[in-house]
């Protein structure tokens, strides 16, 4: 067994105990946010050129069941609807959309102090009028989509935390609820709503008191990354102390890890793919559904063609039946 592995191995023995079996598990949806740059090329991120999205799964030898992508709530002021023609881009080549929406101005540069989208504006009702808007236009979409408001809210670096834009315990629940609410309310059934915290790090905000309740969530989710170098980490170290998080505050969810990603500087990166693949196949995330990757050229270079030796170790991994192929 790998160094630091004890974790993972502890949770597949549990898996045994209770008579299950990866053979038996759920099939796991798959999936990227791939980056139009990462090749070297002039496309559009998909879905809005799905160029970039052909020569990823040309790499990765398989159809994508999920596409990642964004949506801010604002761009320069100007309140954003639900765009139709990207997700139906989805939809098209068999695969579900999962969309981050996040209330700020995507203008402001990934700024966290935006007071305009301070929380206890959204939980107050400030913000009702627009989702209200939004969610009709979902719901006369009126196909399956993963949506993904605040993700990372654990941290400090986006204005959604707790810890940024003024905001205080308990803001972060409030407005979560009110969303989802006002959604329900328009008619958006369709939207599956997937919570989706970093991975526990030292000094993040205790999940227990960011979790909004069953009744409130469809998936339990994660990021979660290898910067590499000195601070190399396994996948099954990085991942298991949240994933054993997730299931004792949700124990009725499927689990997504919604952004992954490892750097080749520091270690061996197709070996930690590798690594990722065999423990999901070992059963040591048996709630495990969705699994999506970071397809990003920048700031460690997390694309999946980094090396020949990462793009092999990935399409070996997907090829598993397990991973579901996109239509």
């Amino acid at each position: 067994m790998r160094k630091g592995a004890t974790l993972a191995a502890l949770a597949a023995a549990l898996v045994l105990l209770l008579g299950c079996s990866a053979a038996g598990a759920a099939p796991i949806l798959w999936g990227a946010w791939v980056d139009g740059d990462a090749y070297g090329l002039t496309f559009d991120d998909p879905p809005w050129d799905m160029a970039a999205q052909d020569v990823f799964e040309q790499h990765a030898g398989k159809r994508a069941s999920i596409i990642h992508y964004g949506q801010a709530w604002q761009e320069g002021g100007v309140p954003q609807p639900f765009y139709p023609g990207p997700a139906n881009a989805v939809v098209a080549r068999g695969a579900v959309p999962l969309l981050d929406w996040n209330p700020w101005d995507l203008w402001a540069g990934g700024a966290a102090n935006q007071p305009k989208f301070r929380l206890s504006k959204i939980a107050s009702g400030s913000f009702d009028a627009y989702v209200r808007s939004w969610a009709k236009g979902v719901a006369a979409w009126g196909h399956r989509i993963l949506v993904r408001p605040m993700h990372e809210m654990n941290g400090a670096w986006y204005p959604w935390s707790e810890r940024a834009n003024g905001n205080r315990a308990g803001d972060y629940v409030r407005a979560w609820k009110r969303i989802v609410r006002v959604a329900d309310q328009a008619g958006a059934s369709n939207i599956e709503w997937v919570w989706s915290p970093n991975v526990i790090y030292p000094g993040s905000i205790p999940l227990s008191g960011l979790y909004p309740g069953a009744a409130w969530i469809d998936w339990a989710a994660m990021d979660g990354y290898n910067f590499g170098g000195a601070g190399w980490i396994d996948a099954g170290d990085l991942l298991n102390p949240t994933y054993q998080a997730l299931r004792s505050l949700a124990p009725s969810k499927p689990v997504m890890i919604a952004e992954t990603g490892s750097a080749e500087a520091g270690g061996d990166k197709a070996d930690w793919i590798r690594w990722l693949f065999d423990d999901i196949e070992q059963g040591y995330f048996p709630a495990l559904e969705a699994l999506v990757w970071f397809n990003w050229d920048a700031d460690g270079a997390w694309s999946i063609e980094s090396s020949s030796a990462a793009q092999a170790a990935f399409a070996a991994g997907v090829a598993s039946p397990r991973f579901v192929a996109g239509g």
